[in-house]
């Protein structure tokens, strides 16, 4: 007979197997928002606290979000106008509504309901208060932090929202981000597996260290020391982030659990595009709904290309309005546009975005709501329809971006590692590639081998006035250039770089 020990022992057995079944990209598109349920109204004394402070009137009335009628009511009007994923804003598991029951147990059980009734409808949190631990991942599981309770009462919900199979939230940056580790030690260790010895170091660095244990993490100097300061920080959260999958194989035999962080558009911490994706997933930027349509446009087409690449999410924002005269900033106050809803999503698309994330469905007290109200009518979700309708129509050239591309343009990262050189050479050359509608793939350094480059008839490489890095092997991304050059009827655009120099003196 089988004992309780040997089943847990196999779930955890098959959770581990599941953690090395290969990621997938996104099969579909993610058109979400943010749903708050922050509401109450009595509807015989017809009070509750929308007044006040809210700014635009649902068209169905003042509503109760402690309420399972009410909620499913709003979700499903948000299914019919093309929303697929809602990130309910959570703050704490004490927010009951009718019967005593957790608000959130509501907000799930009237999701499940609209899928059986055929809705398109995925639902997880964006997690809004302090209580993740974005240092020590693994806390959020170990400290049974609310983390722990998410998976807990929803992993098995058939409309939790998951990322290649994992449990997958948002976390505001009201948690904090990422933080950084200075561990000398074992940087010095790393580096010793890189290289066989100081002197072998130093010929690459071009420095003159006289031993290993003069050297420590140092994320405010520049080149190497810098750049494999912040390699080896990405292998700190690396760690972290196993030991997080280990407690949630262990306590829920799932495979693993995932994250977006609100870090913005540009790489985070000035470090890198790349090994933020293909460590801790693509972010997502709660302030980019105060931006133009147009602002950071390459910035976000780059996570957006490199999301893909490590088979993640990377959440474009879009807007219709935006209100504050009391909560943040007092008095701003960003007022709907011509065809300024329409840029958003036009924008998005054109950066082969899979996922958008809009501010709001419904209101809460600064003003950005998608729900139809009466102050602007249905205009927003009738636009909203007619765009997530496209998305569907075209996701197949949206996911399969630089499929069949003989250009490839290498995502050359080493000034950001370096903190050296200019990384606008790169942002321009996007630019004009996109300008003059040439098809290309965008191939980060960190993936760089000869085999990517195999299918490629020519490669543009912008050496950002500062030259190349290393790819995920530690291997020399000039060599890796010069070698598939040579290797036949091909052309590589490079700009100058004092290694192209080095390399036919």
């Amino acid at each position: 007979m089988p004992t309780k020990r040997n089943e847990k022992r196999s779930a955890v057995l098959l959770a581990l197997l599941f953690s090395i079944i290969p990621a997938f990209p996104l099969e579909r598109p993610w058109i979400c928002d943010t749903y708050f349920y922050w509401y109450t109204w009595d509807y015989d004394k017809k009070l509750g606290n929308w007044l006040g402070g809210v700014y635009n009137t649902p068209l169905s009335g003042y509503y109760d979000s402690r309420t399972y009628k009410d909620n499913k009511r709003s979700l499903k009007q948000a299914c019919e106008w093309g929303i697929t994923h809602h990130f309910i804003d959570y703050w704490s598991p004490d927010w009951l509504g009718e019967g005593g029951v957790m608000r959130e147990k509501i907000l799930f059980k009237a999701a499940e309901d609209l899928r059986r009734e055929g809705y398109d409808i995925w639902m997880s949190y964006y997690q809004d208060g302090w209580n993740f631990d974005t240092k020590y991942f693994s806390n959020n599981i170990s400290q049974k932090r609310d983390t722990y309770l998410w998976l807990k009462l929803f992993s098995s919900s058939p409309v939790l929202a998951k990322l290649n199979g994992l449990p997958f939230k948002l976390i505001y940056s009201r948690n904090g981000f990422p933080q950084t580790t200075i561990d000398n030690e074992g940087f010095r260790s790393y580096l010793r597996s890189i290289y066989p010895s100081i002197d072998d170091l130093n010929k690459k660095w071009g420095t003159n260290f006289s031993s290993f244990d003069e050297i420590n993490m140092n994320f405010n100097t520049t080149g190497h020391q810098r750049a494999f300061s912040i390699k080896y920080q990405y292998e700190i959260w690396k760690r972290e982030w196993e030991k997080l999958d280990k407690l949630v194989q262990e306590e829920f035999t799932l495979p693993g659990m995932r994250v977006s962080f609100d870090v913005g558009y540009e790489p985070f911490m000035g470090f890198s595009y790349s090994l933020f994706a293909k460590t801790l997933g693509g972010p997502h930027s709660y302030g980019g709904i105060f931006g133009q349509p147009q602002e950071q446009d390459v910035q976000r087409f780059i996570q957006s290309i490199v999301a893909k690449k490590y088979n993640t999410v990377f959440f474009d924002h879009f807007k219709n309005y935006y209100t504050d005269w009391e909560i943040r900033i007092p008095g701003t106050c960003y007022p709907p546009e011509p065809l300024h809803f329409d840029r958003f999503w036009c924008s998005a698309l054109l950066r082969y975005s899979e996922a958008l994330l809009h501010l709001s469905w419904n209101e809460w007290w600064e003003g950005s709501n998608l729900e139809p109200c009466y102050e602007y009518g249905k205009k927003f979700c009738e636009k909203n329809l007619f765009w997530a309708t496209l998305m569907w129509e075209i996701f197949p050239s949206l996911k399969n971006f630089g499929k069949d591309a003989k250009v490839a343009l290498i995502l050359n990262e080493w000034p950001l590692l370096s903190g050296e050189g200019n990384i606008q050479e790169l942002y321009q050359t996007i630019k004009i590639l996109r300008q003059l509608d040439i098809p290309f793939d965008l191939i980060p350094d960190d993936l760089l081998d000869e085999k990517i480059l195999s299918r490629f008839k020519i490669v543009i490489a912008p050496s950002c006035g500062v030259g190349f890095g290393y790819n995920q092997d530690n291997e020399e991304i000039l060599n890796i250039l010069l070698r598939w050059l040579q290797s036949g009827n091909r052309k590589l655009i490079i700009s100058g770089t004092p290694q192209i120099g080095a390399f036919w003196g």
